[in-house]
């Protein structure tokens, strides 16, 4: 299994916003990809605006094809409206669960 990890930066007064869309959009969107396993969204409790997205696949491949897919940039659009900047997302094997 392979995931991503993306550190975005959401500020506070946005987040509840930004939480909706994800369940109405984006999430729905993404579980629809082929190889997709599960997310993870999780809120710094040191830095209020950091937020941190766990996505786990199947395969890096499947991780590949969802985000050069139409999907990917149609909620990427969506969601940059509501955070600060880029997301960074790192890639990472699964050594231990």
């Amino acid at each position: 299994m392979f995931c991503s990890v993306s550190t975005i930066k959401c500020p506070v007064d946005l987040q509840p916003a930004y939480l909706e869309l994800r369940r109405q959009h984006v999430d729905p969107g993404m579980a629809s990809a082929s190889g997709f396993v599960r997310r993870v969204l999780l809120r710094s409790q040191e830095a209020k605006d950091e937020l941190v997205l766990i996505v786990y696949w199947q395969s890096k491949e499947q991780a590949t094809t969802y985000r050069q897919s139409r999907i990917h940039d149609n909620l990427r659009d969506k969601t940059t409206k509501l955070i600060s900047g880029r997301p960074i997302t790192r890639d990472y094997d699964i050594l231990a669960e």
